[in-house]
């Protein structure tokens, strides 16, 4: 019942932990932890790094204890100790006040968005905005007194997190079987028992070695001068836009005018079909194109226009094979922001099948796309369950 809930400030139920090292070697700490390491809505802390490579970070953590990154707070990274270690100045590590608070609750509640939104409204700072202590032990919320309804409240937290955990698994696990076989059928093909000797490796004999240039009727990137912005007119997307194998609109989204489209595309429209690869920063994040909306790209990303002879799904798959990604390595120009030029994208070198036996391997792939899609659409709905729970409860 509410009538045995309490309001509390956030510094009633929680300390701000400042113990700081000045040995880390005689402390025995081997790992530290900066914001990098923590990943966004995720409570496992999965990478750090290793004390005796080197840091400056002081501040200790403890297992059990809760790591807040109050820079860029939006970012949403708060995350559980399991180990002993040192951390970044742009995190605040918390420990539950046992008196009022069941300690494996307090994540839940840093994890709630109602609480980065207070995070995000207290912050300040224009390039990295961060919020404070100060600011966030003022935070209210209700919790309940009796820390039988906190236990129970805690089981069925612990019942979601072991859903969206075994969820992850099955994603990763399904994407490394994906890694696996897309080695082998890239390669291998399907069903074949003779082999030759190519750039590649091994081929079956029916298969070919072409360079980019010999399949493909157009290699282009974007603007390497980008128009003037428009509030409402045609969208110019970038590298940032191509991830998770889509064109992602909407992010960090910039129009420009509908002269100024026409003007980049006397020559040229990028189409249903296309495939697209980022070339700077980030190499070899792909995409087909898969609407018929009007858009256009900067540099940071090359647009390819195959022929008859691959289909652009193949041709997508390919480009994302190992040994595709490792002539990209090699070929790029790796200066203080990666890149690869078109006259080397040109150079790649992709093994081609017949186009029935391109069919064959797209279709396996893409039913393995399938599933994975499908998990993920099922994490996203537990997620969404999470964070009604907890906005519901606190």
């Amino acid at each position: 019942m509410r009538s045995k809930w309490v309001d509390v400030k956030f510094k009633d139920i929680c300390v701000n932990k400042n113990a700081t090292t000045k040995d880390i070697q005689a402390d025995r700490i081997d790992r530290y932890v900066g914001l990098e390491h923590l990943k966004p809505e995720e409570l496992d802390i999965s990478s750090w790094g290793l004390t005796s490579e080197g840091t400056t970070f002081t501040r200790v953590f403890s297992p059990g204890q809760v790591l807040f990154g109050k820079r860029r707070s939006y970012q949403k990274k708060a995350a559980v100790a399991s180990f002993k270690g040192v951390c970044s100045g742009d995190i605040l590590v918390f420990e539950a006040n046992t008196e009022l608070l069941i300690p494996k609750l307090l994540p839940y509640i840093v994890q709630n968005d109602d609480f980065f939104n207070y995070a995000v409204g207290t912050s300040s700072g224009s390039l990295s905005p961060r919020t404070s202590w100060k600011h966030l032990s003022e935070y209210q919320l209700r919790i309940p007194k009796e820390k039988e309804i906190q236990e129970k409240i805690l089981t069925q937290l612990l019942k979601l997190e072991d859903a969206l955990n075994n969820k992850k698994r099955l994603i990763q696990s399904t994407r490394l079987y994906k890694e696996k076989l897309m080695q082998q059928v890239l390669t291998k093909g399907i069903g074949h028992t003779k082999f030759k000797k190519t750039d590649l490796g091994e081929i079956p004999v029916e298969w070919e070695v072409e360079a980019i240039s010999n399949i493909t009727n157009l290699i282009k990137d974007g603007s390497h001068n980008p128009p003037p912005r428009v509030e409402d007119g045609i969208p110019m997307l970038s590298a940032e836009n191509i991830f998770s194998g889509k064109i992602n609109f909407g992010i960090n989204e910039k129009n420009i005018s509908v002269k100024d489209f026409e003007e980049m595309h006397k020559f040229y429209r990028i189409e249903r079909g296309d495939v697209l690869m980022t070339i700077v920063g980030t190499l070899g994040r792909t995409a087909i194109v898969e609407t018929d909306k009007l858009f256009t790209l900067q540099r940071s990303v090359a647009i390819f226009k195959t022929n008859d002879r691959v289909t652009p799904q193949y041709f997508n798959y390919a480009l994302n094979s190992s040994y595709v990604i490792k002539q990209v390595n090699k070929r790029a120009n790796v200066t203080a922001q990666a890149g690869i030029y078109l006259k080397e994208l040109a150079k790649l070198l992709i093994a081609v099948p017949p186009l029935q036996e391109q069919q064959k391997i797209t279709k396996i792939l893409s039913s393995i796309d399938e599933q994975i899609e499908g998990y993920e659409k099922e994490q996203t709905q537990l997620k969404e369950i999470k964070k009604a729970f907890l906005h519901q409860i606190f």
